[in-house]
């Protein structure tokens, strides 16, 4: 399975904000987001995470921080959206 990632990202402010929610590097965030979709894209293809916990989508990223939590910067940074029920 392969994810198109747009040569725009680097330049998108949300991986700015990204960056600094995460309190990482922007290469580092880039990265971050990128393992966040290529797991999305295996184990959720309809975009639907609602059977994982933030902190099963967070393993699924990469992301080991307890301090920051990788979904809410997602959230935040509109990488990650949620559906009203």
């Amino acid at each position: 399975m392969w994810i198109s990632v747009e040569n725009e990202l680097r330049q998108d402010p949300r991986l700015t904000r990204l960056a600094r929610g995460l309190k990482v590097s922007k290469v580092t965030a880039y990265g971050y987001l990128v393992w966040f979709w290529q797991w999305a894209a295996a184990y959720c293809p309809s975009g639907d995470m609602s059977n994982f916990t933030p902190e099963e989508i967070a393993e699924g990223a990469g992301w080991a921080s307890k301090t920051v939590s990788f979904c809410s910067e997602l959230r935040k940074c509109d990488f990650l959206l949620l559906q009203p029920d």
